[in-house]
């Protein structure tokens, strides 16, 4: 499931040029824009959603994925009202088509594929004829695929490089994949790899690894911390039970997460699921007794209950949705979760003593992260149905009413265990408190105040990475000194081309 959510990232990003080398694309979170290579004001071409990959064609039009969740889209580089290209296979699973690149000539399109799960190292390398609007799989196992002049498709798979002999002719694959560059940064749950190669042979990729180092401390609210988890891992969506004994952290390995319970009396973490598909979004049933979360199973995507300490087996709760849980209500009788549909998500609420989801809060908006107020009154959440994501409150019923509660954009918020204020990190970073009152059914909210900032990352994948104890302090994932975002080595590869004939032509054909 590809359930990216908010994008904290502000500046341009993903940048490409124009055929003849006199324009630079890129995109910000929320536009696709270009700019003369001798400078300028950039230009804006279209709105996107966190794009995921664009490329410019000698046609004058510009293949892009507009948002994580969507199919391909094209728009004039003079800009307009994009038009779709791809369709996503709904039966098939299909949750994202992105890193597009037009082929010489500008008759078809590479691009990845994913269906299922968030590991673009299962990917697939399609190709889309543009005149017949048909699609071909090229290779199963791989993402951000690119074509070199020599003949091959060159992809990326669990930190290497691999090549794949291909005819732009017949828009065919000629022969048997092989290993080229390994140690090469990339990233397995959005596909993107950091490497290109330039038209004359020159590869340039950058070093760092793919997995993240990251850890979890214990924060107060005037930012000191102090250690929880030490061991460094890909730590992701978290939660602390409501009795405030234990913690329930999504941890990441080779592309697949898993859930781990850490009892925070005794210190001791345990891993509670072990299927091959990913399971993500823990969350806490109001005795401390259950966990609610989401798994990926034989290409379908569930909620499922499982009791807190491992016993049991897995009770499924909603079926063939793609949906996160967010939160249950205090009384144990209403579960909210996020759906995502063609890059939009909404939330529903499911009556968990039978019946069928309503919907809460569904429309054109990506609305996310919904969490019951303590006493199950009201329903917080993230929205951007007013441009950037900020933090809302409505009431549970769905009666009439809704407050704003950040300012100038606010992600992942939740409450304090007494109720009586909202947190949420704003887009740059830091982790901001708002005081609110509930008296005689009314809401208000009150001033703003920045709490503290430090290395806790803030990620677009649609996952809290922080939590607030019954005690007040937070939870937070640490970002560690050898962090996927701290690249150090660029490497340049002068004639690489020539080595990729030489590899070939050894004939070393092995495939991951």
């Amino acid at each position: 499931m590809v359930a990216e959510g908010p994008s904290t990232s502000t500046g341009p990003y993903q940048p490409f040029f124009s055929p003849d080398g006199q324009w630079v694309g890129f995109v910000t979170r929320t536009e696709l824009k270009k700019v003369p290579v001798r400078g300028g004001s950039p230009i804006t071409l279209c709105a996107v959603d966190r794009s995921r990959g664009a490329s410019w064609g000698p046609d004058g039009q510009i293949i892009f994925a507009r948002s994580p969740d969507s199919a391909l889209f094209r728009v004039p580089a003079s800009g307009g009202e994009p038009e779709p290209l791809t369709t996503l296979d709904e039966r098939a699973g299909e949750t994202t088509h992105r890193w597009p690149q037009i082929l010489p000539g500008g008759k078809a399109v590479l691009f990845t594929s994913l269906a299922g799960k968030d590991d673009f190292n299962s990917g697939k390398i399609e190709l889309l004829d543009l005149a017949a609007r048909k699609r071909k799989v090229l290779h199963k196992g791989g993402t951000h695929a690119r074509y070199v002049p020599t003949g091959q498709i060159v992809y990326f798979n669990r930190g290497t490089l691999f090549a794949l002999p291909f005819d732009p002719a017949t828009f065919e694959a000629t022969g048997s994949v092989s290993p080229v560059i390994e140690e090469v940064g990339g990233e397995g749950t959005e596909g993107g790899a950091q490497f290109s190669v330039s038209d004359d042979g020159i590869l340039v990729y950058d070093t760092g690894q793919s997995r993240a180092s990251t850890t979890l401390v214990w924060v107060d609210r005037q930012g000191k911390t102090s250690s929880l988890w030490d061991v460094p891992q890909d730590y992701r969506f978290l939660e602390v039970s409501p009795d405030g004994s234990r913690l329930v952290v999504e941890v990441d390995a080779e592309g697949n997460s898993d859930l781990w319970v850490h009892d925070l009396k005794r210190d001791v973490p345990t891993r509670l699921t072990f299927g091959k598909g990913a399971e993500s979004f823990g969350i806490w049933a109001p005795d401390s007794q259950s966990i609610y979360f989401s798994s990926e199973r034989d290409g379908k995507t569930g909620i499922y209950r499982r009791a807190s300490d491992g016993s049991g087996e897995d009770e499924l709760i909603l079926k063939d949705r793609d949906a996160s849980p967010s939160s249950v209500s205090p009384d144990g009788r209403s579960l909210v979760f996020t759906e995502v549909i063609g890059g939009s998500g909404n939330l529903w609420i499911l009556p968990l003593d039978g019946g069928d989801p309503r919907p809460f809060a569904a429309g054109p908006a990506f609305e996310y992260g919904a969490r019951y107020s303590p006493d199950g009154r009201w329903i917080l959440y993230g929205s951007n149905e007013s441009g950037p994501f900020e933090a809302y409150v409505r009431p549970a019923s769905a009666e009439r009413g809704k407050w704003q509660i950040s300012r100038n954009g606010g992600v992942y918020p939740c409450w304090s265990r007494d109720g009586r204020s909202i947190i949420y990190r704003s887009l740059d970073g830091a982790v901001v408190s708002v005081d609110v009152e509930t008296v005689g059914g009314a809401f208000s909210a009150g001033r703003i105040e920045t709490l503290f900032k430090g290395p806790f990352p803030v990620t677009d994948d649609g996952r809290n990475r922080y939590d607030v104890a019954p005690d007040g302090r937070f939870v937070m994932v640490m970002r560690g000194e050898e962090s996927v975002e701290t690249h150090e080595h660029i490497k340049i590869v002068l004639g690489w081309l020539d080595e990729i004939r030489e590899t070939l032509a050894a004939g070393s054909g092995t495939s991951p």
